[in-house]
């Protein structure tokens, strides 16, 4: 517009030294105007449509969401509208039906009452089982040598889970007057020892666990004692495996292989060796247990008696 208007002012200098300009100088005068009118409507219209810096964040956010939208949903409108449109039926299916509410709420109410009526049964067999499991227990840590132990399953009761709606503990006392406590503060580890092992005695027909490992369970086990820890185990792995470590002659004389093992030092460094005992070895080994050092004649054949009433 404004080279327009310099030019008109141009052809007004000419027209005062030239005459003939007047009717070509009218015509260009009007289309000066004219486009200046249109430059001052087009300026009008166009600071009406100013965005606000609201109405911009606005759009922003909505362009963002959009582009969320297309990322989950499969990159195009289409794809997002279908999404919405199977979203709002299932909002309408869920919550949108007064009959589908009430049918819900009632098989709510039925599963709410098999519920507690299996926890319930759970919970009898539960007692059940405890009541049989604290017996033989008992019995068995009896013929341990174990005359005051009391072994108990408790069952409380707790909140529903996938297992039931008991809580149970086990608890145990060696030592007569003493009331059972839960296992971590009952028992020293030989005494938990043989309370594990008439655990696996008493439910030998249903554990599957193919290998157990009991580590020195005869300590501070001698005697008589020792020779009913003996057999214990040997009835137990009748079922399974049954590793023990041991320095008791007894429980070495009923295993059905005896492995020796030894530490010792070559060079500054400690080395562990594990020795497969034949029988005369295996003889010799449970002689230095009954005897120490230095083996006698007559030790041998108790260990060898020892073997044989074992086996």
């Amino acid at each position: 517009v404004s080279m327009a208007q310099n030019a008109l002012h141009s052809v007004e200098k000419a027209y005062e030294s030239d005459p003939g300009l007047e009717k070509r100088l009218s015509g260009f005068s009007d289309a000066v105007f004219a486009l200046s009118d249109a430059a001052s409507a087009l300026g009008d219209y166009l600071d009406e449509g100013d965005i606000s810096p609201a109405e911009a964040d606005r759009v922003s956010s909505r362009l963002a969401l959009l582009e969320e939208l297309c990322r989950k949903y499969g990159g195009s409108e289409e794809k997002i509208l279908a999404a919405r449109a199977e979203a709002a039926a299932k909002l309408e299916e869920l919550v949108g039906s007064d009959e589908t509410l009430a049918t819900l709420r009632r098989e709510r109410s039925g599963l709410a009452k098999a519920l507690i009526a299996a926890g319930e049964k759970l919970t009898e067999t539960r007692l059940k089982a405890a009541g049989m499991l604290s017996g033989k227990v008992c019995a068995s840590l009896r013929s341990l040598d174990m005359p005051d132990a009391v072994f108990r399953v408790e069952i409380s009761k707790a909140p529903y889970s996938p297992v039931g709606c008991d809580k149970i503990d086990f608890l145990f006392s060696a030592n007569p007057g003493s009331d059972p406590v839960p296992l971590d503060r009952a028992a020293s580890g030989g005494e938990l020892s043989r309370l594990m092992l008439s655990l696996k005695d008493a439910l030998a027909e249903k554990d599957d666990i193919d290998t157990l490992i009991f580590d020195e369970i005869d300590s501070g086990v001698s005697g008589r004692a020792a020779g009913k820890l003996a057999v214990k185990l040997r009835d137990v792995a009748r079922n399974r495996q049954v590793i023990c470590v041991t320095h008791t002659a007894q429980v070495a004389a009923a295993a059905g292989e005896h492995l020796f093992i030894r530490k010792q030092v070559e060079n500054g460094e400690t080395f562990t060796t594990v020795t497969r005992l034949d029988p005369d070895g295996r003889v010799g080994e449970i002689a230095r247990i009954i005897g120490g050092l230095n083996v006698t004649e007559t030790q041998r054949e108790a260990a060898a008696q020892l073997i044989d009433q074992f086996n």
